[in-house]
């Protein structure tokens, strides 16, 4: 019974503190407006082959759905081991953004925190402008990161409805 008791406790504890350490940071370019335009999310072979890019898009789906904003995922094979410079996408998606998901991994007692830095350019002027932080923890952590995009670009409308 105390061994149960315990293991409770622990579960509760873990679940509080992944829950406490979300921290998010973004800038963006003021009066930006990506309604309508085509959304080119750039992901390594690690995240394919994790589903992540079905994990973000479901997310996404059903978060988003009545954004006016088409993405695309471009699959990059050399991007883990020898990135492509972001160059190279933005000559082929003229008028619309590239945004490339940017991670790290911070452990700490036992307890990981990941940190996603996903990074938006605008494929004319080949500059940043949009991007974030997100500190986060858990089995939820990219569930997390694309509800917070999310609700950033519903929020400081920069994606309208349809």
């Amino acid at each position: 019974m105390k061994i149960k008791y315990c293991a409770v406790i622990a579960l509760l504890a873990v679940a509080l503190f992944g829950c406490a350490a979300n921290e998010v940071h973004r800038v963006s370019e003021p009066g930006l407006e990506i309604s309508g335009k085509k959304l080119y999310v750039l992901v390594n072979e690690r995240a394919m082959h994790e589903n992540l890019t079905q994990k973000i898009d479901s997310v996404w789906n059903a978060n988003a759905s009545d954004l006016d904003l088409e993405t695309e995922f471009i699959y990059n094979e050399k991007l883990s081991i020898n990135p492509v410079p972001i160059s190279q996408v933005l000559d082929n998606c003229g008028g619309n953004y590239a945004m490339v998901l940017g991670m790290g991994l911070e452990s700490m007692n036992s307890a990981v925190t990941v940190e996603y830095l996903p990074t938006m350019f605008n494929c004319d002027t080949r500059k940043v402008v949009w991007k974030m932080s997100i500190r986060t923890g858990g089995s939820f952590a990219r569930h997390y990161l694309v509800k917070e995009i999310v609700n950033d670009f519903k929020t400081n409308k920069i994606v309208r409805s349809k």
